[in-house]
This record gives C-alpha cells, sequence and structure tokens, in this order.
C-alpha cells in the first residue's frame, strides 16, 4: 500500500523522488529532543542487567550495581537528539551516570558534560547503552560486574554480554512520583 502511493506520487509532475520515513514511538529519540520519556509509560525507571543487577548512583558519585530495586536505582531517562542519545539521571542523587576517559561509570553534576551522553541500542529484548564520546571502533557499553555488582571498565565490554544489557523496570506505584506509570516493577 505505501509503495502503491509512493509511485503514485512519481507520476506527479516536478515529483523526481519520494522520501518515506517511519518513526518508532518507542525510540527514545521518537519525541526529538527537549521532549522526554516514553509517550506511554513516562521517563522513570531501573535498569536491570541481565545479571539481575540495578544501576545505582549514589550521592557521593559511585555507581555500582544493586541486586534490588532500590531508592538510589530509579533513573530519569532523557532524550539528547535525534540518533537515540540519552541522559540517565539519578532521581534521589541528581548526579548524571558518566563515562570517564578510562571507561569507569561515576555520578556527574553537570548535565552538559558530553560524558553524560549514551547512545542506546537494543539486544533482542534488552537496551544497551553506548558512552557517545566512545563510538566506533572503541565501543565501550555501560555494564556492571556480575560477582561484584562495581561497574564494567568500558573497554572491557561487548553489547554481547550479559553486564551490558539491560532490562528498563517501570517503578512501583508511588516510588518517585509522576511519570513512572505505576506498574509495580513490571519490565516494559
Amino acid at each position: 500500500m505505501i509503495a502503491a502511493f509512493a509511485a503514485s506520487l512519481l507520476r506527479v509532475p516536478h515529483v523526481t523522488a519520494v522520501i518515506i520515513v517511519f518513526i518508532c514511538p518507542c525510540s527514545p529519540s521518537w519525541a526529538g529532543p527537549g521532549q522526554e520519556g516514553n509517550p506511554k509509560l513516562g521517563r522513570l525507571m531501573h535498569l536491570v542487567s541481565q545479571t539481575d543487577l540495578s544501576i545505582t548512583i549514589c550521592p557521593d558519585g559511585t555507581v555500582k550495581g544493586s541486586p534490588g530495586l532500590d531508592e538510589y536505582g530509579l533513573l530519569e531517562i532523557s532524550s539528547v537528539g535525534f540518533n537515540n542519545e540519552v541522559r540517565l539521571r539519578g532521581v534521589k542523587s541528581g548526579l548524571y551516570l558518566g563515562m570517564d576517559e578510562q571507561g569507569i561509570l561515576y555520578g556527574e553534576a553537570d548535565p552538559t558534560n558530553e560524558a553524560t551522553v549514551f547512545a542506546s541500542g537494543v539486544h533482542g529484548a534488552y537496551n544497551t547503552y553506548q558512552a557517545k564520546a566512545h563510538v566506533g571502533e572503541d565501543t565501550w557499553f555501560v555494564g556492571l560486574r556480575r560477582r561484584t555488582g562495581m561497574p564494567k571498565p568500558g573497554p572491557l565490554t561487548r553489547p554481547e554480554q550479559k553486564a551490558a544489557r539491560f532490562l528498563p523496570v517501570r517503578p512501583a506505584s508511588g516510588e518517585g512520583g509522576s511519570g513512572g506509570g505505576g506498574g509495580g516493577g513490571a519490565p516494559l
């Protein structure tokens, strides 16, 4: 049906090409810059790795993996641009997830710091978050060590690793105020 429509447009005088763009409403960049979150589910969620650890940003700037859904693990995900670029902010700590030059995760107070921008990707049913500063040959991803819960250094991460794959989980009803979508901790 779409192909027939495009072909009919090409028969109109002075039309030489037709570009059809599909926009996925599930993509973080769907809303465009300045508009944040999933339009139906909100922008507050926990990110739980495939190894059952959730990203936690502590007030002192340390980042770790927690075995449960704690208050410092509630994250606000906001769109930065049109290339699935996002920022992850700890709601309770007020700090943004950042990755330094050595690939170590930390809490950053300055949201304009380039270290706080991650390219969101999808691998199977899980999301990955690649440091924008390390896109290309050096593909560094957010990851958590399974045994210790400590951040896995970026140079040691790959998108196919369980430590670097995260499932967004909605906050429990009443957790984090509005915008979380409720749902009692159900996966998205």
